[in-house]
């Protein structure tokens, strides 16, 4: 009875510490394993997976459609990277002007881009998009047949566009055209309609001229004539080239360079920029040389007007004010206010500085006349 009574006390110890023991085991970490029997308890402990960081991986533009065609806006060559952040890895340097495919990142201040076979992030502020014209327009080598002004940006001006002429086009109806400045000519020189096209099928139409090598000349981007602004043509993407139609304009070193007046002036036929007119001078002003004034009027069309001046004597005079420029030795235009008298005399002419609205003129290259607003 006794032997029973200890072998029962003995079982129901063991029942009591295995419970203890699954107990402890379901409060372990998961990285622990208990194993408990009658007679021994072995516990495993393995060590957790050490944490890593899941590498950087260029984005992906499969299946995106192109946010637009555009072309690095930078004369030096600029970097994309894996990531939208300057510190990360650049996966490719795109020279300056290059034209691109762009595509939406999610990111302000970024875009994606494809070069060389390799996608990245590039900041937005360095990318310009390139206008896609209405292709319903079918361009044709003869909407530019005529005669047209090959200017550049004047370097010393900052204050938007100003083209320096430096060269005449002529292009003939069947596509050939001559190019002349300071006296050097090329002829045989050919202008054809091309396309550049995107990874979407999108097309942008140019004009491109070959020199009678087969060289391309340049290229101006084929608009539609009612889209033209101001009827130009302008070359490439950056815009500092351009074709302006010819109204009868001198361009020195060539077949079009009419002769100035007696006073050495050109009449400017084509209106330049705005805010360079002779309504800027409409009003009375003070005429500091002879305690006198002089009153303003100008025409409808702005580039022409007409003048009264009086002397503090009473004595007065009356004409004409135009518009007209000189031709530097550099071939840049130089526009002048100049004021003529009843019978064609030159009264006075002053320098144009493109200032709005103007308060001062000076005349000549001395200043001797100096006219002064009043107000009114």
């Amino acid at each position: 009875m006794k032997k029973n009574a200890v072998i029962l006390i003995l079982a129901a110890g063991a029942l009591l510490l295995s419970g203890c023991a699954q107990q402890n085991n379901s409060g372990a970490a998961a990285s622990a394993t208990t194993t408990t029997t009658a007679a021994e308890t072995t516990t495993t402990v393995s060590e957790a997976p050490a944490e890593t960081t899941a590498a950087l991986t260029a984005p992906d533009v499969s299946g995106q459609e192109r946010l637009f065609g555009g072309s690095v806006n930078s004369d030096d060559a600029v970097d994309i990277y894996i990531a939208p952040d300057e510190s990360s890895e650049a996966v490719a340097t795109i020279p300056g002007w290059t034209q691109i495919e762009v595509y939406e990142s999610g990111e302000s201040g970024w875009y994606i881009t494809v070069f060389d076979g390799k996608t990245g992030y590039i900041k937005a502020d360095l990318v310009s998009e390139i206008p896609s014209y209405d292709m319903d327009y079918v361009p044709s080598v003869s909407d530019i047949a005529g005669r047209w002004i090959y200017e550049q940006q004047d370097a010393s001006y900052t204050e938007g566009y100003r083209g320096v002429p430096v060269g005449l086009f002529t292009v003939a109806e069947d596509g050939t055209f001559t190019y002349t400045t300071d006296g050097e000519s090329f002829t045989g020189g050919t202008v054809a309609v091309t396309y550049e096209e995107y990874i979407d099928g999108s097309k942008v139409a140019w004009f491109s001229f070959y020199d009678e090598s087969g060289n391309q000349f340049m290229a101006c981007a084929a608009i539609a004539p009612d889209q033209r602004t101001d009827g130009c043509l302008y070359v490439g993407q950056d815009g500092i080239e351009r074709l302006v139609p010819d109204n009868g304009n001198a361009v020195a070193g060539t077949d079009n360079a009419a002769a100035p007046n007696e006073y050495g002036f050109y009449e400017y036929k084509n209106p330049p920029e705005s805010g360079v007119s002779v309504a800027a001078l409409s009003g009375t002003w003070y005429d500091e040389s002879n305690n006198g004034k002089v009153v303003i009027t100008s025409d409808s069309d702005l580039y022409s007007g007409s003048f009264t001046a009086t002397d503090s004597e009473g004595n007065s005079a009356s004409g004409s004010v135009k518009l007209e420029y000189t031709l530097n030795p550099d071939n840049a235009q130089e526009f002048w206010y100049t004021f003529y008298f009843d019978n064609g005399s030159l009264w006075n002419a002053f320098g144009v500085s493109g200032d709005i609205p103007l308060e001062d003129l000076y005349s000549g290259q001395d200043g001797a006349v100096h006219l002064k607003r009043v107000e009114e």
